[in-house]
């Protein structure tokens, strides 16, 4: 994580995958941050009001501005479960539509 514009202190104390976590020291102007991974509109982000996140230059993520002061930011990956759980379905739908026309020939 890196400030785009104005003074800034960024202390990234976590970083794994769909998680970072940063320190964010910033002057009396504020700073947007960018990020160096790409960005999703699933990441989010918690810890300072207001925050909003979007697509930087070369598609990775900015944290559009930060209001002066000492932050602790928290970005996290957070999809919805649905996706997940279509996906399971699908599977035992082919299972079944496999299944029991081989139990009506028996």
């Amino acid at each position: 994580i890196e400030p785009l514009e104005g003074n800034a202190a960024v202390d990234v104390t976590e970083y794994e995958t769909g998680r970072i976590s940063a320190n964010v020291t910033t002057d009396d102007n504020g700073t947007s941050l960018l990020a160096k991974v790409a960005y999703h509109p699933f990441w989010k982000a918690e810890g300072i009001d207001g925050v909003e996140l979007g697509s930087g230059r070369s598609g990775l993520m900015q944290v559009k501005w930060i209001p002066p002061g000492n932050h602790k930011l928290k970005l996290e990956f957070a999809p919805p479960g649905w996706p997940g759980l279509i996906s399971i379905i699908g599977w035992l739908v082919l299972v079944l539509a496999a299944v029991l026309p081989l139990k009506r020939l028996s």
